[in-house]
């Protein structure tokens, strides 16, 4: 009798201790997934900023601003992104969501400064957005024209749209840790049976 209760006693705290495990897993296995595709969503939104910075060097050597609005919101609809081009005085001079005329002075943009004060480096920042109420990835580049920068390209995501995409890796996780626990709880009174039957 003793014996028995010992061995529940121990399928018990295994059972527990498998469970805990688990869920561990399952929640490190969610933070890893959202810090990959963080990291994932600011290289794409890099690309993109990069991809389209040539052409608009291009465009601001021949001084045309409207052409640069133009292939803002062209190029940003395609690819599902909004990209704002930005002067070093924080001119706005082409967006994809708004009239670049009707928006205010970038100058003081975390990622506008971190750009125009070191060309070199990409800058990024989460933060509300006071055009679109909303709270959106930023990740800027500069355009070079003779070592220093005669524009930025800023390209952004509102951070609703990539915790939809997040969502559904969640939910897989969380669906397969369900199940692992659900097989845990069905196998262990089995394996109790075989296992008082072996002892007796």
């Amino acid at each position: 009798m003793n014996r028995r209760k010992s061995l529940k006693q121990l399928l018990a705290g295994y059972l527990c201790v498998t469970i805990i495990v688990v869920v561990l897993v399952g929640l490190c296995c969610l933070y890893m997934v959202r810090g990959l595709y963080v990291e994932q969503t600011a290289d794409n939104l890099q690309a993109q900023a990069r991809l389209c910075s040539n052409p608009i060097g291009e465009l601001l050597r021949q001084d045309d601003s409207r052409a640069v609005d133009a292939l803002c919101k062209e190029f940003g609809r395609d690819v599902n992104t909004r990209i704002t081009v930005i002067l070093p005085n924080g001119q706005v001079i082409g967006d994809t969501d708004e009239d670049p005329t009707t928006m205010e002075n970038h100058a003081d943009r975390p990622e506008i400064r971190q750009v125009l004060r070191a060309p070199s480096e990409v800058g990024s920042s989460t933060r509300l957005s006071t055009t679109l109420e909303d709270t959106e990835m930023y990740v800027a580049v500069a355009v070079v024209e003779d070592g220093s920068p005669a524009a930025v390209v800023r390209t952004s995501i509102p951070i609703t749209a990539l915790e939809k995409r997040l969502n559904a890796a969640y939910r897989i996780i969380l669906f397969a840790g369900g199940m692992s626990v659900l097989l845990i709880v069905a196998v262990t009174p089995w394996f109790s049976i075989r296992l008082n039957r072996l002892t007796s």
